[in-house]
């Protein structure tokens, strides 16, 4: 998952869908920085060039993207069958951050989201 804030961006995308590989651990992972980055609490350590990149104060709002609906995820059950890929990215990212979203930002301010593949394939 791509996660960058910046000043100059007033947004910004975390996309699970393109920018992902779908293992669970990956995916874990994604959800994991998500978190951070609603914290405020993000960073990098690059070793190689000796960067650390954190927030700035002010940062670029951010859209979650989750998997296509046409994505399963294995690992969750519903009635013996595989959980929609989409559904999970967006329940996981919603249940665990709308409350600090409305702490921080108050309401109207997010969690905001773009769900991928919403039109049929004749609609694209």
């Amino acid at each position: 998952m791509t996660c960058q804030h910046s000043v100059k961006k007033t947004q910004h995308q975390a996309d699970f869908e393109d920018a992902l590989s779908p293992s669970w651990e990956n995916l874990m992972k994604g959800q994991v920085n998500l978190k951070d980055a609603v914290d405020g609490t993000i960073s990098y350590h690059d070793q190689a060039r000796r960067r650390v990149y954190k927030l700035n104060d002010r940062t670029a709002k951010l859209f979650v993207r989750p998997r296509g609906w046409h994505l399963q995820e294995a690992h969750i059950l519903i009635e013996g069958q595989p959980a929609t890929g989409c559904l999970v990215d967006f329940g996981l990212y919603f249940y665990h951050y709308h409350a600090n979203f409305l702490a921080t930002q108050g309401a109207g301010y997010g969690p905001f989201f773009y769900l991928p593949k919403m039109e049929h394939s004749r609609q694209s």
